[in-house]
């Protein structure tokens, strides 16, 4: 007899009523279970719109030790630091996947800290959600370097360092309410700044003058080193994601829907103002942006998407100067990856399954994409660790 049991199916002998198999990969509730007519196969239905198969001479897979939560990746992509439900964290090299070391920390609920690794991968920021202290790991050795004090009631959505290392960058919530704040690394309970910008994700300028953020119908740029508001901009719909050009003249914002916007920040701390320079459809999701071929395009989940020459950056190249060779990796929601470069067009490199890659795929939370390794962590809680150089 088969059974649904909210996100698991189970089959259990009629006889003796004890359970033989028990299939948890489902994302959200099971509604129907269905026996194939020689009754060695299971289909099993979801609301997570999957219909799963089950071989019942196929052995069960082990259940694994933790179920990860989060994951974070060095910027060079040779370390992944990963968390899981039960509150540690592992710390492993990506070539040779040998365990470093390994940490554990209060764990609230289940919830996930953040975790993130400073530019030159020397420290390990973990921000526990229903706790507003940050501590701060040696990534090398695994040795508490530094606590930041945060104030009581109050949970840090994440943080980012300044390119010294000697300086993060949070933002926190309290009942709807948000700030950013910039933190001392070397005074732990001295905050340089606070702002009370309601802001949902944050990103520090290349040269560290300015902080920006975007959350609810608006984005803002705010004083690096005084906090001070420079701009505060107001919109139809809200945003989700943002990204710099490397000179700082230039910001992408996006609404995680079709809408990329480009704006003009060259002279935002002099005027005050920023402008819209263009607005790009893209016609699907777009979860993640960034600048690609020399500032000449734009690049999103679905490919890339050309700035106008008249609205580019400074830094980008001129038209005269063939395409550039840089590659970078994208997932789409279907579960293909593609391989996307200026000079070379783009193909699909392989096919994700779903019981790979997590449903809702949230960047830096439970999927990273590096230049040649796409790190995910699944509904199920298994890590995924794909490195694709060799395709190349």
């Amino acid at each position: 007899m088969a059974i649904a049991s909210a996100t698991a199916c189970e089959v259990w002998d009629a006889r003796t009523w004890e359970r033989i198999h028990q299939f948890e990969v489902h994302v959200t509730s099971v509604y129907a279970v269905q026996f194939s007519p020689v009754g060695s196969l299971l289909a099993s239905a979801s609301e997570d719109n999957t219909v799963r198969l089950w071989d019942f001479h196929v052995p069960e897979s082990p259940c694994q030790a933790h179920f990860v939560t989060g994951v974070a990746l060095s910027r060079l992509g040779t370390i992944i630091a990963n968390s899981s439900h039960d509150g540690i964290i592992e710390v492993w090299t990506v070539e040779s996947n040998k365990l470093v070391w390994t940490l554990h920390y209060e764990c609230y609920n289940m919830s996930s800290p953040a975790m993130v690794i400073s530019p030159d991968d020397s420290f390990l920021a973990v921000c526990q959600c229903s706790n507003a202290d940050i501590r701060i790991y040696d990534f090398r050795s695994g040795q508490l370097y530094a606590t930041l004090k945060g104030t009581a009631g109050y949970s840090i959505t994440s943080a980012l360092f300044c390119s010294d290392n000697t300086q993060v960058v949070v933002w926190i919530s309290s009942w709807g309410n948000y700030y950013i704040e910039l933190r001392d690394l070397g005074s732990p309970t001295c905050r340089v700044w606070k702002s009370d910008a309601s802001a949902h994700h944050v990103a520090l300028s290349p040269q560290n003058n300015l902080v920006a953020w975007v959350g609810h119908y608006c984005f803002g740029l705010l004083d690096a080193v005084s906090g001070k508001e420079v701009v505060a901009q107001y919109l139809k719909w809200s945003l989700k994601f943002l990204a710099w050009a490397a000179d700082g003249t230039r910001l992408l914002t996006s609404d995680g829907y079709d809408k990329v916007l480009f704006w003009d920040v060259a002279l935002a701390k002099s005027s005050n103002q920023v402008h819209l320079l263009f607005q790009c459809d893209t016609s699907h999701y777009t979860t993640s942006l960034s600048f690609l071929n020399s500032h000449r395009s734009i690049l999103t989940d679905h490919g890339l998407f050309p700035i106008p020459l008249q609205h580019r950056p400074p830094c980008a190249a001129d038209n005269l100067v063939p395409p550039s060779p840089e590659t970078l990796l994208r997932l789409r929601d279907d579960g293909w990856i593609w391989w996307v470069g200026a000079g070379r067009g783009e193909r699909r490199v392989c096919w994700l399954p779903p019981a790979c890659r997590p449903l809702y795929p949230d960047f830096n939370t439970n999927i990273i994409i590096s230049w040649e390794i796409i790190v995910l962590v699944t509904d199920s809680g298994r890590l995924v660790v794909l490195i694709l150089k060799e395709w190349f």
